[in-house]
């Protein structure tokens, strides 16, 4: 997934005229995206079945692939019969 890029902000009233670039912070809302989703991972593995571990490495796996990108998965194996 591509990453989102914030854009301008214009402000016209009466009085004043601005323009202002959002562009600085894009590396700093992606960081902190990044970490977030991380963040949500690590606090929701207490809450997962233990077992085996399998779907607890297979979620990580998953969400690690996403992260960055404001996505969490929980990963549902197979449906065994």
């Amino acid at each position: 997934m591509a990453k989102k890029k914030l854009g301008n902000v214009n402000v016209n009233t009466q009085n004043l005229r601005a323009n202002i670039s959002l562009a600085r912070f894009d590396e700093q809302i992606q960081s902190a995206q990044y970490w977030l989703d991380s963040q949500v991972m690590t606090d929701m593995v207490p809450y997962m079945p233990h077992e085996t571990g399998t779907f607890i490495n297979v979620t990580r796996a998953k969400s690690a692939s996403l992260a960055g990108t404001g996505i969490n998965r929980l990963s549902v194996g197979e449906k065994r019969c």
